[in-house]
């Protein structure tokens, strides 16, 4: 199977996984605990741990064919925030690409993950040892379809 399939497949199971976050969505929010049964209680709590799982991967899917509206060297200016470009500044929770030499088989890769804050200065989930100056970067814009 080439890539391309894959990506693919993710872009048209997105209607079919946006109405089943809907759906999970509704129950959550439907389903009381004073009229509902030992079983409907249980179902809501797996209801809502699948859902929680959703939050975590369908921002995954929806960036896989995201354009990407920033690229470049992150800088730091000389408040202590980092930027891409002249106009994109990375924030606590910015979702970025960063282009990364993989230990495993020595070669670059991009990597999809996000900045946070810690100790007076912002890192790269995943790579805390990784200086952010000068890594290459890139912002993708994503859709608005699980928010």
């Amino acid at each position: 199977m080439e890539i391309i399939d894959i990506k693919d497949a993710l872009k048209a199971a997105k209607p079919q996984l946006k109405k089943l976050y809907d759906l999970l969505q509704e129950a959550e929010d439907s389903i009381t605990y004073e009229s509902a049964s030992a079983d409907d209680l249980m179902h809501r709590s797996l209801f809502y741990q699948v859902k929680d799982k959703f939050e975590s991967i369908l921002p995954i899917v929806s960036g896989i064919d995201a354009p990407i509206i920033a690229r470049g060297r992150i800088t730091k200016k000389s408040n202590g925030r980092y930027k891409i470009n002249e106009s994109h500044y990375l924030t606590c929770g910015s979702m970025i690409e960063v282009l990364i030499c993989d230990d495993f088989d020595d070669r670059e890769k991009w990597v999809s993950t996000r900045v946070e804050h810690k100790n007076g200065d912002y890192y790269i989930v995943g790579y805390p040892n990784v200086p952010m100056q000068g890594l290459l970067a890139r912002v993708r814009k994503y859709d608005s379809l699980f928010q």
